[in-house]
């Protein structure tokens, strides 16, 4: 199913796709830098912030003949949890990792998928941590009883975290989406309602006045993905000045050393499965039979790349060149796709400037 914003996004132009892209990354950039200012103030390390600070200053892409495809190829981003930059791009990466295991899980093993949202009333910055704590204890001990041991097949879940400037308070709020038999549904035995999702919940968390979850089948595969993989704090990628530096501090100490992201049962096997077969890829190592039958479902890179970009920051926006890559590294770096008519490929040479490149500067 191809999505609203993917049909805009085709019909739009290689120069207009080109400034959105440059537009999104000095945003990105930007909004780092401010948040770099505000945990300056919350507790995190001189060494950690340095790297913060300099994460996407120096940029390289491979990208494919019309360079409205690009791909990271050596980039010093910093991996940093609390970082805009880095929190778009684990999303990213956790929605494809986790859109590709629900795809191995419905083929392989005939299951089908519920979405839930568990909440627990908003909590002061001093309570976040302890109230973290407890929510995670909380599911773990509903998982492990007798109920909801016989439905689940497998999950993957993750905590959001928002912060409400108004009230100067946070909402910790879990999202999972678990595999379940087809039968799940219609079977009354093994069938749990969403009242009773909500008395169990209750129960768990020692917390009657808990009233807002959410339990249903997925019917939107891609929408629930996107649920679940966005950044921890939409706030830190969207607007993080609205933090004051006493919420910024809660927020960071609270989530420091914290598991992001949880996968079990089938999620667990299957993304095992997937690194497998990543890591033997590099090392050249041959498949057993059973990774070659996931594999020939994994999704490929059908692209083919010609295209160099390198980016450094520098004064507020990024300059940034597009130097055509040689005959030996397009082959390189190509996909699983078929190359583009010779016709349509740059001009050999060894990474020198021709007529489609560009060197410019950036500012949003």
């Amino acid at each position: 199913m191809t999505s609203k914003k993917q049909v805009i996004k085709k019909n739009k132009s290689p120069l207009e796709q080109e400034r959105e892209f440059w537009i999104s990354q000095t945003e990105l950039k930007k909004v780092g830098l401010v948040v770099v200012e505000m945990l300056s103030h919350s507790g995190m390390g001189e060494k950690q912030l340095q790297a913060l600070k300099a994460c996407g200053t120096y940029l390289l892409y491979k990208a494919t003949f019309d360079k409205t495809i690009k791909k990271n190829y050596r980039s010093n981003f910093c991996h940093n949890r609390f970082c805009p930059f880095c929190a778009v791009i684990r999303a990213r990466k956790d929605s494809m990792l986790i859109n590709t295991v629900m795809e191995l899980i419905s083929k392989k093993e005939h299951k089908k998928f519920i979405f839930g949202t568990l909440t627990v009333p908003n909590v002061p910055g001093e309570e976040l941590a302890d109230t973290i704590k407890q929510v995670n204890h909380a599911w773990k001990k509903m998982m492990a009883r007798k109920q909801f041991k016989a439905v689940n097949k497998g999950y993957v879940r993750k905590l959001e975290v928002e912060y409400n400037a108004e009230r100067n308070d946070f909402h910790p709020h879990l999202h999972f989406i678990m595999a379940v038999n087809w039968s799940y549904l219609t079977d009354k035995h093994y069938f749990i309602s969403q009242p009773l999702w909500l008395q169990q919940w209750q129960d768990v968390m020692g917390d009657s006045s808990i009233k807002e979850i959410k339990v249903k089948a997925v019917s939107d595969r891609e929408g629930s993905v996107q649920e679940l993989a966005k950044y921890e704090s939409k706030d830190i990628v969207k607007n993080p000045k609205k933090f004051t530096d006493g919420a910024m501090y809660y927020y960071y100490q609270a989530l420091k050393g914290k598991q992001k992201i949880s996968f079990n049962g089938l999620f667990r096997q299957y993304r095992s499965i997937i690194a497998t077969i990543e890591d033997k890829a590099k090392k050249g190592e041959e498949l057993t039979e059973k990774e070659k039958k996931v594999n020939e479902l994994l999704p490929k890179d059908m692209n083919t790349y010609y295209w160099w970009l390198q980016a450094n920051w520098a004064a507020g926006g990024y300059g940034h060149e597009y130097q055509k890559m040689t005959p030996e590294e397009v082959e390189q770096n190509k996909g699983n796709g078929v190359k583009d008519e010779p016709n349509n490929q740059p001009n050999s040479g060894k990474n020198g400037r021709d007529s489609s490149s560009s060197s410019e500067k950036t500012n949003s």
